[in-house]
Order: structure tokens, then sequence, then C-alpha cells
């Protein structure tokens, strides 16, 4: 260089040199305008585009990219990077422009498909997204990673089953990789299938003993199982296979919080990386705040737990409005009816009925359906997708208030089909169907079954609103919503005015059940309950502990709580964050002054 300054190939080089020593300020230091304008080949040019990318000067990028296509228009490496620096720069139309073109260029090549497939994604075309990725799988059979997105797809759209498959595609072109055995644990451990999904980090650990991620994930499985001795245990294993500290950490927040010790836990959390699980990292930050009584850094720390959902998924936004947009269609629909309304259904009477447990989620309905199991003639199914599977079936036909015979019988036989893949249904028992927003299907239960009996569970609105906003459920069309406050609310006044306007066009034979009265007297709150079911009282149902314990794996975000004696102190919670609740209380009014609630 400083024998011949202004030769482009020794200047090309001496970047070159820079760049993999990492001194990537210094290579793009080299890369001068001068240089760029006697380099006919556009490499100097390249090598600053890339190295600007590198550094994250976004608009310097775009720039650099922009000029390469000025001159080669079809270079679809510069329209990748192009798109690529815009996605970073937060332009999302324009890095679809620039994707797509990519991608139409040179269709064979796997990278260019997925980064398209991610910025739709980013902008919430889930379909166009998934139909990319479906074709990817198939023109790229042997690349693990279109199976991957792919899956994550399917698993947000709540298509369990198909999520997990992709992932033991994955596995099986990769099977040396520790990552995938973990994100396939994950999967199962979303369906529920806790042996399966520990079985699976175990694997994982089996290839990298190091593997952090897989250390909290079976940490996870040990929380959620209760098996708080064994955490102590995999602690010791951790330090002992030279884990990090921070992942060590945050398996001792898990621990902390199942003992109580809110302050050493707020500690002990200020030591995790911010790169170990954000998401639960700030869910038990919030929670050991809110267990101290500190409304402001809780209400933070769920504020940015739901953040960092939507950062990592931000497809969530478009599948939230969509489900929002569904019970506004279906509120219309009942609209359309002309009361009393009746169904058309010309199906024999079912040999069966279901009781149908609903209400707006964290309304009490996981405590409810523990103390239902106390009973022996019960069973629960516990927010599972018979329903789901029957709609599908009636759902071929072209009236949807208007089913034949075989149509619903057929739609009847799926649910219980469904069912009995779940829980090992008994003839002599009754069936509790437990899926809060069910609230929102009247109509395709009622095709089903013309005279089910509903449990409506019922707590004070804004506690209902707040714990949606603080818990870290599993996102999906429904519980996207609760990543935003307004959202929640609006997603809640939706529900209810769906449920009065089906209760106003359908004689329902409804039992409601309020949350605080079955604290405060549980007898007497519970037993007309069971005379609605036509069961008799047993004392036995009030052992709510043992029974939770003896069912196994609860599969909804109140594992923890229905394990515990009933307390009190989540009642009025809200009253601590009423000024965060503020924005959305004219929202929530009319039905706190319908259930004689108070502001």
């Amino acid at each position: 260089m400083k024998l011949r300054p202004d030769d482009v190939t020794i200047a090309l080089n001496m970047a070159t040199a820079l760049m993999q020593l990492g001194r990537n300020s210094e290579a793009l230091d080299i890369c001068t305008d001068s240089l760029i304008a006697k380099d006919q080949s556009l490499r100097l040019l390249r090598t600053k585009a890339y190295l600007l990318q590198t550094l994250e000067d976004n608009e310097g990028a775009i720039v650099a990219y922009r000029r390469i296509l000025d001159a080669v228009p079809d270079d679809f490496e510069a329209l990748n990077n192009l798109g690529n620096s815009y996605a970073a720069a937060g332009q999302m139309e324009e890095s679809l422009v620039s994707l797509r073109k990519a991608h139409d260029a040179r269709p064979d090549i796997a990278p260019l498909t997925m980064n398209l497939a991610t910025t739709l994604l980013q902008l919430g075309q889930i379909d166009e997204a998934r139909n990319l990725l479906e074709d990817a799988t198939a023109r790229f059979p042997r690349d693990a990673k279109p199976r991957i997105e792919l899956a994550g797809i399917h698993r947000l759209q709540g298509d369990d089953d198909t999520a997990r498959r992709l992932f033991e595609e994955a596995i099986a072109l990769e099977p040396s990789d520790p990552e995938l055995r973990v994100r396939l644990g994950i999967e199962l451990a979303k369906a529920w299938k806790m042996t399966e999904a520990e079985e699976s980090f175990d694997r994982a650990l089996s290839i990298d003993p190091r593997n952090g991620d897989a250390h909290i994930r079976k940490a996870l499985i040990l929380e959620h199982t209760n098996r708080y001795d064994q955490l102590t245990n995999l602690i010791d294993a951790a330090r002992s296979r030279g884990i990090d500290q921070g992942t060590i950490d945050f398996i001792r927040a898990l621990h902390l919080r199942r003992e109580k010790a809110w302050e050493e836990g707020i500690e002990v959390l200020s030591n995790v990386p911010e790169d170990i699980e954000p998401v639960r990292r700030f869910q038990l930050l919030g929670q050991f705040h809110d267990s101290l009584g500190n409304a402001e850094a809780a209400f933070e720390a769920f504020s940015a737990m739901n953040e960092q959902v939507r950062t990592e998924q931000p497809a969530t936004e478009a599948l939230a409005s969509d489900y929002r947009r569904e019970i506004r269609d279906g509120i219309a629909e009942l609209r359309k009816l002309k009361a009393p309304a009746v169904l058309n259904m010309q199906a024999s009477a079912p040999a069966r009925t279901p009781a149908f447990l609903v209400g707006f989620p964290r309304s009490g309905t996981t405590l409810l359906d523990t103390l239902l199991l106390g009973h022996p003639s019960v069973q629960v199914l516990e927010e599972r997708p018979p329903l789901n599977v029957a709609e599908e079936v009636l759902n071929q036909s072209s009236e949807k208030s208007d089913f034949s015979a075989s149509e619903v019988e057929a739609a009847r036989e799926a649910y219980f089909t469904e069912a009995d893949k779940w829980i090992d249904l008994r003839p002599d028992s009754l069936l509790v169907d437990k899926f809060p927003l069910h609230m929102n299907k009247v109509p395709s239960i009622l095709a089903l079954f013309p005279n089910p009996r509903f449990i409506l569970a019922l707590r004070h609105p804004c506690d209902v609103v707040l714990s949606c906003y603080i818990t870290n459920f599993r996102p999906n069309k429904a519980m996207s919503n609760f990543l935003n406050l307004k959202t929640v609310a609006e997603l809640y006044d939706l529900s209810f005015t769906c449920w009065e306007a089906a209760r106003s066009h359908f004689s329902l034979d409804v039992h409601e059940i309020v949350y605080e009265k079955m604290l405060d007297n549980s007898r007497s709150e519970l037993q007309p309950v069971f005379e609605f079911l036509g069961l008799d009282w047993r004392e036995e149902i009030l052992d709510h502990q043992q029974t939770a314990v003896s069912r196994g794996v609860i599969t909804t975000a109140s594992y923890g709580q229905v394990t515990e004696p009933l307390y009190r102190r989540a009642m009025g919670r809200w009253e601590r964050y009423r000024e965060q609740l503020e924005p959305v209380l004219p929202i929530l009014q009319p039905w706190i002054e319908k259930f004689g609630y108070s502001t």
C-alpha cells in the first residue's frame, strides 16, 4: 500500500487481510471513494458495502448496495444484502421489494428464500411465508433450516403436530446438532409431552454436555413438574460441567421463585446476561417485584417481557388482529339472527354431552377445573383441540347453521375421537371441556350438542386483564393479544360481547361462578355447581392440592398456583396497578358494572 497507494488490487488484498484479523473499521478506511472510482470490477465497492453492513451502518450499506445495483441491476447478491440492510434499518417494505427480486432471480439458493420468508413474517404475511417455506422444504430436501422456520409458523398457528414432525425431519437431516434436539424438546414441552421433552434435552446434553440452553430447558421441566429437589442436583451438575455462571444463576432464580425468596431472586437475576432466556428473565423479575409490592418495577419488567416476545416473533401482531377480526365477524353473524334463534339441526340427540367451562383466561378456570376433578365422576379436557377438529368437519358444509344429520354425527364422532387421544374417556363420566375462550364458539358447540351446560367463570375484569398481560403465555392467535394491554382489554370486551350476543339469541343453560366468592367460601360457591351438573357433593372436592398433585402435568399458566393452598393475594391486585391500567378502564367499565364490581 505504501509503494502503490492507488493500486486497487493491493487495496482489496489489504482490506481482506484486515477483515480476517477482525479489524473491520480499518478495512473500511482502505475502501476510499477515489479507489472505488478506479475499480470497474466493483469488488472494492462490494467490500465497502459488506463492511458497512457488518459495522451496522445500515444507511451507509444501503447507499453502497444501491450503487452496485445501479451498475448491475440484476445482481442477486447485492439485492439480497440490500434487503437485509433495509430490514436492519427497520424499512421492511423496502426490504421486501429487494428480497423478492433476489429470490426471483435465484430461487435455487436457499438463504435467499429464508431471508424473504423472514421478512414476510415480520410484515405479518404469514400465509405467503408458509407457502414459500413449504416450497423450500421440497426444493431443498437436504436443508434443515426451511423445516425449522416452517415449524415455527405451524406452532404459531396452533398446529403442534406438524411443528413436531418438521423438527423431527430436521433432526434426521442433522442428527448431531444439539440445538435441534433442544428445539424439538421445546416443541414437545409446549405440547405438554414433558417426558419426551426431557428425553430430548437429555439427548442434547449427551451430544454437548456444556449446552447451557439444554440445562435451562431441563430446569424448566423439573420446575413445572414440581421436582424441586432435582433442580439443586441439576445446578451441581451444571457447575461440574463448566456451565457459565449466568445459566446457573437463571436456574437458581427458578428455584428461588418456588422458595419465595423474592429479594434474593432479584439479586441473582441481576447476574444473568441479557441474552439468556430474556422473556423468562423479565417474567421472573416481574414476579419477584410483584410479590414484594413493587408495582412500578414489576410492570416495567412484564412490559419488557411482552416487548421481547413481539421482537422475537413479529408475526404475533398480525395473528392477534386476525383473532379479534374473527370474533367481530362472529358477533355480526349472531346479530343477524332473529331472537329467539334455534340452530336447524337434524341429527339425533347425542349419546353424551360434555359440559363446557368457559370464561376469559385468568378467571380461575384452572382452579375450578381442579376442584371439579376432585369428583370421581368428572373428567376434564384441559384446553385441547376436539372442538376445533369438529368445527373443521362442520365447516365442510356450505351453510354453517344448516347441517345434515350425517354432518353433525360425523363432527361429534371427530370430537370424541380427538378427546380420547388426550384423556381415556370413561363412558360413565361427565366430560368437562375446559377451554376459556370457547365462550366465543357457542354456535359451534350448539351445532354439536343441542342442550349443553355452560359454567361461566367470572373475576374482576381489571384483575383478569392485568393477569393476562403479566403472564408469559405461549403466543398463538388468541394469546398474542395479551402482549399489549390495550388489545387484552379489547379482546375481553369482544369476547363478552360475543358471549352476551349468543346468550341473547340462544337459550343457554349457564351457571356463573365468581372467583372471589369461591375463595371466600368454597363450599357454598361450589355446591351449586355440582348440583347444576347433576352430581352429588363430596367433601374431598375441597382438597384441590391433592387433586392437583395427582392429576399430573397441568397444562396452563396456573400450574404453580393450583398446587398451593387457596390464597387471596391476587384478589384486587389491579389496585396496585391502577395508574398503568388507567388507559383501558373505559373499555372495561361496562363489564365491571355488569358483573357487580367497582373501580
